[in-house]
């Protein structure tokens, strides 16, 4: 049987291990250990042995563990010596001021106490329990820095055309625009968002204008989660069509520049790698575009751009992207209301081709986009611009 669990901890992978090397407190964030007795005076280091009493409902166990790795601040192993016999080990993967922990374990249950058919039962209450164990480490941990926060630049998160994205202490991330653009009025946007219930990220004050300062997002982007799992692909074409529709109740501030005659706010950027599935639910980012306008000019506008964009990435999933691509358009199309982006898909391209961020690629496929859906059939024209 066979367990790997994780967790992001706020802290360095030094600062992790600070903790978890002193053998002795695991009882304290190990929710099925109820003692450790060391074997012997050595109490750390590879041959270290010690007994943990564990309970898990009725069952009460007692097992030897032997340390077997030992590597400060990347990993210790353990082996287990008792009424389940096995091997364990974690892992401390560190980027910046965060770490991923990891626990993998392989335990092998004996004929007497239930062998395979025991293991496939024990395997989804002992995952259970180690997830629980790793969320109270680092709870344990990070607790130990609140208001801790020195608030410098830390090592880079992601970079887009736009500019890039970086740690900054242990909360939240900093981008500073490339071409110093103020991003005072974004900042408030987003302040108002968060007072109206719409999911983007909690943003901090700083002192220059061209930088922004929003909390970390635990989670993939949603177009990176797509590549990982294909099998998602109707789900979050149709949870982007729900975030077009929740920006429909909303009165926009009146500071927004304005864009035709529409009187609604409009992203005009949201498209997958704009959208944080986060542990609380989808963050929408990168609001540089928003303005007042038409809501169907901006669902039309993520239809052009999922059409058009080029992803960057590795090439698998530039290849997987190209696959999915016309899929996951025409699955958002039909959720977010085909003749609404039908009379307004060449205007959204027409507007696309002013933006001097466009790739050659882009702007090709742009063009040819926006010359199709004209001469279509069905084509309806509303200029909003």
């Amino acid at each position: 049987m066979k367990i790997h669990v994780a967790v992001d901890i706020d802290a360095t992978p030094a600062e992790v291990w600070s903790d978890v090397q002193d053998i002795s407190s695991h009882v304290d964030w190990m929710h099925d250990a109820v003692r450790i007795s060391f074997v012997g005076d050595q109490r750390s280091g590879v041959g270290t042995q010690f007994d943990v009493a564990t309970r898990v409902g009725p069952l009460r166990t007692t097992d030897r563990m032997v340390i077997t790795d030992w590597q400060p601040a990347a990993a210790m192993g353990v082996r287990h010596e008792g009424l389940v016999s096995g091997v364990g080990n974690f892992t401390l993967l560190g980027r910046g001021n965060r770490t991923t922990f990891a626990w993998s374990e392989s335990l092998t249950f004996p004929w007497w106490f239930g062998g395979r058919l025991g293991e496939v039962v024990a395997k989804p209450i002992l995952t259970s329990i180690w997830r629980r164990n790793l969320k109270l480490l680092k709870a344990r941990i990070e607790q130990r820095f609140d208001g801790d926060d020195d608030a410098q630049i830390g090592a880079l998160v992601a970079s887009g055309r736009d500019g890039a994205l970086y740690e900054y202490g242990r909360r939240w991330v900093i981008r500073h625009s490339k071409d110093g653009r103020d991003q005072s009025q974004q900042r408030e946007l987003l302040r108002w968002l968060a007072s109206v219930g719409y999911p983007v990220p909690t943003v901090a004050d700083h002192p220059d204008p061209t930088a922004l300062v929003m909390e970390r997002i635990d989670g993939p982007t949603m177009l990176n989660d797509l590549a990982a799992k294909p099998w998602k692909l109707n789900s979050h074409a149709k949870l982007l069509a729900d975030l077009h529709r929740r920006l429909d109740a909303l009165e926009p501030p009146d500071n927004l520049p304005r864009l035709g005659t529409g009187t609604h706010l409009v992203h005009l950027d949201l498209h997958p790698n704009n959208v944080l599935l986060g542990p609380d639910g989808p963050v929408v980012i990168d609001w540089a575009n928003a303005a007042i306008g038409n809501r169907d000019l901006d669902r039309a506008m993520t239809w052009v751009l999922l059409k058009t964009g080029e992803v960057d990435g590795n090439a698998v999933l530039k290849s997987l992207v190209s696959t999915l691509r016309d899929r996951f358009a025409a699955t958002y199309e039909a959720a977010a209301g085909t003749d609404a982006i039908a009379a307004h898909a060449t205007t959204a391209a027409e507007l696309k081709l002013l933006d001097a961020n466009l790739r050659a690629g882009e702007h090709e496929a742009m063009f040819r986009l926006a010359r199709d859906v004209q001469n279509r059939p069905t084509h309806s024209r509303t200029d909003d611009v």
